[in-house]
Formats: C-alpha cells, structure tokens, sequence
C-alpha cells in the first residue's frame, strides 16, 4: 500500500462563511488534530448577482479563507494542490459546478461529500422520461431539468472521479446521481452536523416552560436560496406572515401559551416591518429555545431534529401558498413519517391540541437512526470522528486511478 498522510483540509462551499460555519466545519476541531484548515467560497462564481443577497451580519473572517471571484481563480488554486489534501465538497454537483469536480480529479486528489437527507429528500429510482414529466409537472422549470439530466450522466464519462468518503448522517444513505459514489467509496457514518449542537447543549440545565411553544422559522419568503436557485419564493410576505400570526393568535388565547419565535440563522428580520405580532424574535438558540419549550410548531426545517432528540411535540403547519408549492409536499412528508398531520393555518379549522401534544415514540426513534444518528454509532463530535478516520490514512493505488 501506498502511505498518504493527510495534511490539510479544504473545505469548498457556495456561501459566505459565518460563525455558525465555523463551528458546523468544526475548524478547531480540525486544527487540534493537527490539520491545516482552508476554507474556500466559490458563491461569486457559481451563482453571480446575488452574493449579497445571501450575506448575513455574522460572517467570520477567518485567516484561511478564500473568496473567488472566478472560476479560473478556483480552478487554479485546485491544480496547485497536492496529495496530502482532502477536500470536503459543501459545493452541490451541478452543471455550473461541474468544472471543479472534474479539476479535483483530474490532480487525483481526494475529496468527501457529506449525505445530509431527509424524509422529503428520499429520491425513488424512475426512467428518465418520468424525471421529465415529474419536474414539469411540478415547476415548469428548465433549469431543473437541465440539472436532472446531467446528474444522470455516468461520473466515468465526465472524467469526475468518485468521493473517497461520503459522510452520513442517520443511517439512510440517498440513491441520489449526485452523491459520488463509486465501488472505492467508504461510506463513513457518523451523524447529522445538527447533533454536535445537540452534545454541547445537553450539558447545561434547563428549566421546561409548560406555557411555551418555539416556531421554528424557515424565513419563507425570503430564503437565500430563491435568488441561487433563480427561481420564485415559494410564497410572498403577504401571503405568509398574516396566516401564521392569526394561528398563533387562535393557539396563544385558546390554550394560554405563548409563542416564541426561532429565527432562521441568515434572517434579518431587523430590516422588515414587525411580520411576528410583537413576539419575541430569537436569532442563534434554536436548539436552546426547543429545549425550553413544551412544543414546537414547524414546516420542515433540519432544526425538527432537535424536537426529535428532545421529544417534543411538533404541530406541522402550512399554507395556501405553500401547499401550491414543492414545499407543501415536503412538509407533508416529514409530517408523515413522525406520525403526524399538518394543518393549514389559511383553514383556521378547529385544532385538537391535546392530540398534537402527543408523540409517536417509534416514529421518534425511527426518525433519530434514519436522519440524525444511526443506532450505535460513535458519541463524539463529527469532525473528530472524521478526524480519527483520516489520521495516517493509508490509500491504494487503486483509489487514485484515473477515469480517464
């Protein structure tokens, strides 16, 4: 065998990197392993025009950080690296990204991808022509099918070698075309990034509010991800925030409890009018407020794995708007396989709540092992378990074979 002793991790991503990054990418985890840790932000290249739209207030700058302008700036930075690098792709495999894989694998150098699913991103195998109809029938939108059809394209025939690693959270792994994996890949399974959060919190005291409930916030209108993904928000301020307050309204006085709102980490909601009613607006403690609470409401957010460790109740809500969109179908679905409905609040029809303060505890563990940490695996955060595997990793010739 040939001996590869890793010394550097790059990390690729397409947003801005913030102080949450920091500690999701676990970079003093990293560099207490004795890793070198660059971060590298291709956002300007891969999606022109709206950097910043997508910039937050809390963007760490960090010394080992790169922001490229250009492709060819990336592109040459990956040709000037050598073999003892791994790069962990945050980038998505995608015809405008394509460019970067294809380099990394040209220089033969290793990289990983982090599996990240949940219940609305489990995929069912289909002809091709049922991919076309489907995401037709859905959006209307070219530039999904365009992205469909290329992630179909075998990695071999574009000169893309597979990921040596592919890191996973829970214990499903996606049959998705764009997760990179070859006959070589080590699938590595260690837990959703989520529940690092989750070991740190659990170590402080909390006292249970029976009167509180915690929104969990997605910033719907305005997501950074419409104007990435050129497409329109899923529904408008007008017609969001009125229902969702009306519902808080009718939850608050009916059952004497008040809601807390759990603000999406990139909100801003600083620079709108007050879309919440006057309710506390909380940016940066999710997991503590979820914690605290005696219930949550949600859509279909990955901060619902906190509810799940916690087991708290979740009230699933929608929309009009929404249910007319791909994500009314995602709601349903994460609803679904934790034993629940969801109501939309644009109905205001009469809601039990003494039912939705219920949980299904199988559902509940079943949800933990599938999404968030599969059964028996390792209590350590996720990059020192990444750390322990990479550590004096031996590699065999094979492993760095070229497509081509």
């Amino acid at each position: 065998m040939d001996k590869c002793i890793i010394k550097k991790i790059v990390f690729i991503t397409e947003t801005s990197f913030y102080e949450r990054d920091y500690k999701r990418f676990g970079i003093d985890v990293l560099r207490s392993n004795g890793f070198e840790v660059e971060v590298w932000n291709c956002t300007p290249f891969l999606y022109p025009g709206v950097v910043e739209d997508v910039k937050g207030a809390d963007i760490v700058y960090y010394e080992h950080y790169f922001e490229f302008q250009k492709m060819q700036d990336a592109l040459e930075k990956i040709y000037k690296l050598t073999q003892d690098v791994l790069v962990v792709c945050l980038i998505q495999y995608r015809v405008n990204s394509y460019s970067l894989f294809r380099a990394i694998s040209k220089k033969q150098i290793m990289y990983c991808v982090i599996s990240s699913v949940l219940p609305f991103s489990i995929k069912k195998n289909g002809s091709i022509m049922e991919a076309i109809l489907n995401i037709l029938r859905k959006t209307r939108d070219i530039e999904a099918l365009k992205q469909s059809l290329f992630c179909r394209v075998p990695h071999k025939i574009l000169g893309i070698n597979p990921a040596s690693f592919v890191l996973i959270g829970g214990a499903y792994r996606a049959n998705d075309r764009r997760d990179m994996v070859g006959s070589q890949t080590e699938l590595l399974f260690i837990h959703a990034l989520d529940y690092d959060i989750y070991l740190e919190e659990i170590k402080n005291t909390v006292e249970i509010d029976n009167k509180m409930g915690v929104f969990i916030d997605e910033y719907v209108p305005f997501h950074p991800h419409y104007p990435m993904m050129k497409v329109p928000p899923f529904s408008t301020p007008e017609e969001y925030y009125p229902p969702i307050r009306r519902f808080f309204d009718h939850l608050e006085d009916a059952n004497r409890t008040n809601i807390t709102i759990a603000a999406y980490p990139r909100s801003r909601y600083e620079d709108h009018p007050d879309y919440f009613g006057g309710r506390h607006v909380v940016k940066g403690k999710t997991m503590e407020l979820i914690r605290r609470a005696s219930f949550v409401i949600g859509h279909c957010s990955t901060s619902i794995n906190y509810a799940v460790l916690e087991k708290k109740p979740v009230i699933f809500i929608t929309t009009d708007s929404l249910q007319r969109s791909l994500q009314g179908e995602w709601i349903r679905q994460m609803a679904s396989f934790l034993g629940k409905g969801v109501i939309n609040v644009d109905e205001m029809l009469e809601i039990d709540f003494k039912k939705e303060m219920t949980i299904d505890e199988k559902a509940y563990r079943a949800y933990k092992n599938a999404f968030i940490k599969k059964d028996n695996t390792e209590e350590l955060p996720f990059w020192q378990i990444f750390s322990n595997r990479i550590k004096n990793l031996a590699l065999t010739k094979r492993q760095y074979e070229n497509v081509n």
